[in-house]
This record gives C-alpha cells, sequence and structure tokens, in this order.
C-alpha cells in the first residue's frame, strides 16, 4: 500500500484461489489444484522466501483455509472432517464435521475458524430454513470441550463469510428478504449483535 507495487507470487499453479495472510504477516495460505493428482489442496508460501509449499499432500482433498490465532498451524476440511496442519504438513487435530456443524453440512467456500486460545471453532454454512432462493446460511460457534454450539446469527437473517476480531465475529449478511447486504458483529457467546457497517460485504479484519 505504501509503494503501490504489485508482486506477482509463485504459486505452483495457474489454478489457485483464496490467499490468507497469516496474523504474524510473514505467510500465505490459498488454495491450490494439483493437476497431476487432479484434487485441490492447500499450499502455504513463506514471504521470506516466496516458495510455496502443500501442507496438505496427506490428505486427497482440502479447501479453504484458515490461521491459527498463533500463525503455526492452519485450519481447513474435506466436506466430511476438519482438520489442523501445522506448517510441516503434519496432522495435530482433527474433528468430523457431523460432530461441529449444526447445518446442512459445510460446502467447499466454508472457512472453519480457531478462537485465540484455540478451544472454539466458528464457521457459516446452510441452515435448513425458509429462505430466498434456497436454503440460507447462518453463523455459529462450537465449544471443543464442551461440544455445545452457539448459533451466532438470528433467525430471518443470512451469514456468511465468519471473520474473526479477538472476541468477536464479523459476518456478511442481512435480512432473507432484502437485497442489501450489511457487516454485523457479535461475541462469541452469540449476545450483542450490533450492525458495524451498512451496504457492505466481502470483509476483512485484522485477528487482533
Amino acid at each position: 500500500l505504501n509503494t503501490k507495487q504489485k508482486t506477482l507470487l509463485h504459486t505452483n499453479s495457474h489454478n489457485c484461489y483464496g490467499p490468507v495472510w497469516s496474523p504474524d504477516g510473514d505467510y500465505i495460505a490459498y488454495n491450490v489444484f494439483d493437476e497431476q493428482k487432479a484434487n485441490w489442496s492447500i499450499a502455504v508460501i513463506n514471504i521470506a522466501d516466496g516458495l510455496p509449499r502443500v501442507i496438505t499432500k496427506k490428505q486427497e482433498q482440502c479447501y479453504s483455509p484458515a490461521w491459527s490465532n498463533d500463525s503455526k498451524s492452519v485450519i481447513t476440511q474435506d466436506l466430511d472432517d476438519i482438520f489442523v496442519f501445522d506448517l510441516g504438513g503434519n496432522i495435530i487435530n482433527k474433528y468430523k464435521v457431523t460432530d461441529v456443524v449444526k447445518g446442512m453440512g459445510l460446502s467447499s467456500t466454508d472457512r472453519v475458524l480457531l478462537s485465540p486460545e484455540g478451544r472454539k471453532m466458528i464457521y457459516s454454512c446452510d441452515v435448513d430454513e425458509p429462505g430466498y432462493d434456497g436454503p440460507p446460511s447462518a453463523a455459529f460457534v462450537y465449544d471443543i470441550d464442551n461440544k455445545t454450539s452457539v448459533r451466532l446469527s438470528p433467525k430471518g437473517y443470512y451469514a456468511t463469510g465468519v471473520w474473526l476480531q479477538g472476541g468477536k465475529v464479523l459476518f456478511t449478511g442481512g435480512k432473507i428478504q432484502s437485497m442489501v447486504s450489511n457487516v454485523y458483529v457479535v461475541g462469541l457467546d452469540g449476545k450483542n449483535l450490533k450492525l458495524l457497517f451498512a451496504n457492505c460485504s466481502n470483509i476483512s479484519a485484522k485477528t487482533q
């Protein structure tokens, strides 16, 4: 932003998308298509050397990366399971989607976030409710220790694109029958829902 210069990253593939900065600013994780294996993987670029490394080689498919608060691991999913990989490509945690998700399951575009202490998962997914054009999506938080879920977005609203900022969750949403998208903020306990920005969508935010 200061120099207004652009740098083309070496990604090892022309078919890649969804880059996400690590909280410490040292890495970028993204979705990349493996032409030889014909599957989607998660790669990480270390900004110091600019080299991409696939960290999900132990899984056949992985989608939608998100970072842990300490920038030491990446959270991803394959529709059936949620994985936490370290930067060496080792699986350090694994959770069944059916145990975590309180909706109709995850799509390949649904990211799962970890709270700063690593004991809660935040995500959005479709729910079996009336919507404007098919089922709407809703935001949830799952407590790993208690194995309980709390809905963050109210019924009658849709919610997509969750972001975590400290102890609060930001998401794009609005009333189901409305064509207007807004940005809302809510606590991890599902309380104190507030309109943050009107007529906005596709947000990003610092984790701290």
